[in-house]
């Protein structure tokens, strides 16, 4: 994959090397590591260009549609109609919104005092729990269920006409 930093940097030489052989007639690729007697950029003046380069926005990455950052919108007039009338919908949704999620805090809020106060409307299933029945052999076999490979191990088998008799568990 492509590790960020290391790919601004690449693109950045690529930019140097393309901006110097194409404007300037000049090959700086031996001045990316060291300093030659006879050529006519130094190390030194090859990073002081990388830095110019390295100092631009665009992050050097190809975007399959539209065009890559920086860039400036330019909108038709109706582009901008068109883009009014979303923004105004867009306004009045999140107004909608808004108001929406305090009514349902509000609601969730009186649900949730409702069930702490009301001890048959629990929903925690293990809270209270008569009995437990694995149906995953691991645990303690249940007689009279078949067992076939689940997607966790083993699991309980159900054809449709077999079934599994508890019992009475509670008396009401």
């Amino acid at each position: 994959g492509i590790i960020p930093e290391e790919y601004a940097v690449e693109y950045v030489a690529d930019r140097v090397e393309t901006t110097s052989t194409v404007w300037l007639g000049l090959t700086v690729g031996c001045a990316r590591c060291h300093s030659h007697k006879y050529d006519p950029l130094t190390q030194k003046e090859y990073y002081q260009l990388f830095a110019f380069f390295n100092n631009i926005n665009d992050r050097g990455r190809y975007f399959k549609y539209g065009n890559t950052p920086p860039l400036v919108p330019a909108p038709t007039p109706d582009e901008q109609q068109t883009l009014a009338r979303a923004e105004a919908k867009l306004a009045t949704a999140e107004k909608t919104f808004a108001d929406l999620a305090a009514r349902i805090a509000k609601a969730r809020l009186q649900w949730e005092n409702a069930v702490a106060s009301n001890p048959q409307a629990d929903y925690m299933i293990e809270r209270g729990q008569a009995r437990h029945f694995s149906l995953d052999k691991e645990e303690k076999p249940v007689a009279g269920v078949t067992y076939v490979s689940g997607r966790y191990g083993n699991a309980a088998s159900f054809n449709g006409k077999s079934f599994l008799d508890i019992g009475k568990i509670r008396d009401y």
